[in-house]
């Protein structure tokens, strides 16, 4: 008796399922459908594939568009620029070349010109750059004197004309002397003959070595003797003691060693 009333109950309820998944009613259709319908409405348009497509390549367009210009701007100016370069240098080139050719030309180019004032001014351009020439052969040929010292210029132009004078050339010669330590270089460099300063020595040797001696002498008259023989009269009146001494001195150095002989 159990066993029976459980199959009956599993019948009882197998049945009814059976019933509901099989029947659809036009309500559960329309209720899908409307289902179905508002999925579709809330989906997003940006989920699909070819929407993004879309949107990436809008971008690139955008971007390509706003970095065209930029370059072109840029290369447009680059071909000013080059052109400019090439212009300066053309200008630099020309100027050079004008500059060359000025220097090359003559003077005739500026008389084709002005031939009025121009003929007169290349003439006497012509003969100032003749008589320049002239000065400068003339310079040339003409070397300047050597240059003298002031002693030498002040012994050589001015002339012993008394006693005094004659002793003042000896003391510069003999100065000279004891410089250079040759004769001929103290001659050179006072600017003095060493004949002319042989044959007045005697008058400056006596001032020098022995003074009382000279003034026993009688003096020196210029209006009526010269210079050499008054130096011829001293020389004939030397005793032995004065040339002694004058001896002595021209070995010790304070003397110039120098001869002088009268006829």
């Amino acid at each position: 008796m159990f066993r029976k009333r459980k199959t009956k109950r599993l019948r009882t309820l197998a049945v009814p399922a059976l019933d509901i998944n099989a029947v659809v009613t036009d309500e559960d259709r329309e209720v899908t459908f409307s289902k179905q319908s508002v999925d579709c409405e809330n989906k997003p348009e940006d989920s699909s594939p070819v929407a993004s497509y879309s949107l990436d390549e809008s971008e690139k367009g955008l971007q390509a568009a706003s970095e065209g210009p930029t370059v072109e701007i840029l290369l447009e100016k680059i071909k000013s620029l080059e052109e400019e370069r090439d212009f300066l240098r053309r200008t630099l080139g020309s100027v050079c070349g004008k500059e060359k050719k000025k220097k090359k030309k003559d003077t005739s180019s500026d008389s084709d010109e002005l031939p009025s004032s121009s003929s007169s001014s290349s003439s006497l351009s012509s003969s100032s750059s003749e008589d320049e020439r002239c000065h400068r052969k003339k310079s040339k040929k003409k070397k300047p004197p050597p240059k003298r010292s002031r002693s030498t210029f002040s012994c050589s132009t001015v002339r012993a004309k008394s006693p005094e004078d004659v002793l003042k050339r000896y003391k510069k010669v003999l100065r000279a002397y004891n410089k250079e330590g040759s004769m001929t270089r103290a001659f050179t460099k006072v600017g003095v003959d060493r004949n002319t300063l042989a044959l007045s020595a005697v008058i400056a040797e006596i001032q020098i070595v022995d003074p009382e001696f000279y003034r026993s002498l009688p003096q020196f008259q210029p209006q009526q003797e010269k210079l050499f023989e008054f130096a011829q009269r001293c020389s004939e009146a030397l005793n032995t003691e004065v040339k002694a001494s004058i001896f002595s001195a021209k070995q010790s150095g304070k003397l110039l060693p120098i001869k002088y002989k009268f006829r």
